[in-house]
């Protein structure tokens, strides 16, 4: 839909790291890829990698 979520729970940015997070409210955004990262417990990590085809 071209819409980009907001950050959940974000509630202090370091202004020293430059990083371009979608905070507040969604964003229009036109992406070809996005990458979604999840850390468990117990060592129980993945990372996935979305593209548009």
């Amino acid at each position: 839909d071209g819409i980009v979520p907001p950050t959940l729970n974000l509630r202090n940015l370091d202004p020293e790291i430059d990083l371009d997070v979608v905070a507040g409210e969604p964003r229009p955004g036109n992406y070809q890829y996005a990458i979604n990262n999840s850390f468990g417990f117990g060592g129980h990590n993945v990372a996935i990698a979305f593209g548009k085809y």
